[in-house]
């Protein structure tokens, strides 16, 4: 079946050329939010104290070379009717690999752990 329609004035040309034409005037998206530190963390645990968090990354940090030069990150989170938790983070990593392949150690020496995107942050 030979249609007499120019590629332009085709159904499915029309939507492409106004997708083109709209990636064309739309501003680039945003970087991605780092929360001020650059790259990935892993989270190692939530404690009911920050005393324990700090002992935990004593104990974790003596223990796992993978986790030389990073720096522990003891966030207060409160959560309404379970009380306030401090979560233990570390960090940050170049990339996701990177923090991935800290983590799989990590959880081989019996330590849980998972890895936090910087959007997340």
């Amino acid at each position: 079946m030979a249609s007499d329609a120019s590629p332009s004035q085709s159904r499915w040309s029309r939507w492409f050329s106004k997708t083109a034409e709209a990636d064309q005037t739309a501003p680039p998206p945003p970087a991605p939010a780092t929360g001020g530190r650059g790259g990935f963390q892993l989270q190692l645990a939530t404690s009911r104290s920050e005393g324990e968090a700090q002992a935990l990354w004593k104990q974790v940090s003596s223990a796992n070379t993978g986790l030389s030069g990073k720096s522990p990150d003891i966030e207060k989170v409160d959560i309404g009717n379970f009380g306030t938790f401090y979560s233990l983070k570390v960090g940050p990593f170049p990339d996701k690999a990177e923090s991935l392949k800290v983590c799989n150690a990590l959880k081989r020496n019996g330590v849980d752990c998972s890895v936090v995107s910087p959007e997340a942050q």
